[in-house]
């Protein structure tokens, strides 16, 4: 899925917390929707969201 969103976006999408790799996440999302993506992440899925100076995107566990 990260990979998908690299192509859309000049902004690296990357995880902040290795856990994160092991969770699945089954379902159909727009690779050209970046910004939905991260804000169902944040309200739904418990990840924060970190944007750094440069732009690039960090993904971050809150709550299992």
């Amino acid at each position: 899925m990260l990979a998908a969103f690299a192509q859309q976006t000049p902004h690296r999408v990357r995880l902040g917390d290795p856990a994160l790799s092991a969770r699945t996440l089954n379902g159909t999302f727009r690779a050209d929707n970046v910004e939905g993506f991260l804000r169902l992440a944040e309200s739904i899925l418990g990840i924060r969201v970190d944007r750094e100076k440069d732009g690039d995107i960090v993904l971050y566990a809150v709550r299992w």
